[in-house]
């Protein structure tokens, strides 16, 4: 490419890449128009066999123009003659079969290809099943206290069946704690009620104290606590079991209230502490 250094980077790309082309397709130009590819040596043939093309040798002459015309007819009689004799035997029939000893069909691969009862019934029912939703079975459980569980239904179920009597369908309630009646201590019970009954008033109060104003206002309140033998009410065992006061200030002033008693008759210290429970109405 007869461009200089210098001017190499002044040139655009476009400009570059198109002279170079031109180069490149003068160059493949010039080198094929001095080519001249091998000449393939020919293969001579020296026999002549019945039903082939009559071998012609391309390095001899033929004689002269007249002696080729004599050659033509004779040569293609015997291309048709070759035609004929191997059309007949492509159409001759031939047995390809191998004959020898072997039986004809062999009984155990006939065994091996055809399917099994199983295999056959598997397949219907996959193909009647289609349409329909398919259900998988459950699988089999294999644990080792299946045996123990397996006799312990056994047991339920004879349980259940010699254990059947009169009134034995009646459900009874599960016992469950209850504040009310649970005795505790020693006291006269008539001497106790009735000192927790006059301090009512004290009770009273409470209610007084916030609802001085409404004297409509009613309610009840369920108190537990416990006397000791010394006659004073104990703190840590005063208990609101009910009440239908939703004041939080009246049951606290309660509550200050009854840890305040020590108006019940004192008992020797072998009686115990004594428990009580208490309603109270306003």
């Amino acid at each position: 490419m007869a461009i200089s250094v210098g001017f190499y980077n002044k040139f655009p790309e476009h400009r570059i890449r198109y002279q170079i082309k031109q180069n490149y397709i003068t160059q493949i130009v010039k080198y094929y128009e001095n080519y001249q590819p091998p000449v393939e040596a020919q293969p001579e043939y020296h026999g002549y066999v019945a039903g082939d093309f009559m071998p012609i040798k391309l390095d001899e002459s033929l004689g002269d123009d007249e002696a080729a015309s004599e050659n033509i007819p004779e040569m293609r009689a015997s291309q048709t003659e070759a035609g004929q004799i191997r059309r007949a035997r492509a159409a001759a029939p031939s047995d390809t079969q191998v004959r020898g000893d072997a039986p004809e069909y062999d009984d155990s691969m006939i065994a091996y290809l055809s399917p099994s009862t199983r295999t056959g019934l598997s397949v219907q029912s996959a193909i009647e099943s289609i349409p329909a939703l398919v259900k998988p079975s459950k699988p089999e459980r294999d644990s080792p206290l299946e045996p123990y569980n397996a006799r312990k239904k056994a047991y339920d179920s004879s349980q259940r069946r010699f254990s059947t009597g009169k009134n034995s369908d009646i459900d009874i309630a599960d016992a469950s704690f209850t504040d009310f009646g649970v005795v505790k201590g020693i006291r006269d019970y008539e001497e106790t009620i009735t000192v927790a009954n006059d301090n009512k008033k004290f009770i009273k109060h409470c209610l007084d104290r916030y609802y001085r104003n409404d004297p409509t206002r009613r309610g009840q309140f369920v108190v537990k606590f416990e006397i000791h033998p010394d006659g004073y009410v104990i703190p840590e065992t005063i208990r609101v079991l009910d009440s239908d006061i939703q004041d939080v200030r009246i049951i606290d002033c309660i509550k200050r209230t009854i840890r305040r008693w020590r108006n019940f008759p004192p008992v020797p210290y072998e009686h115990g502490e004594y428990a009580i429970t208490q309603k109270y109405f306003f």
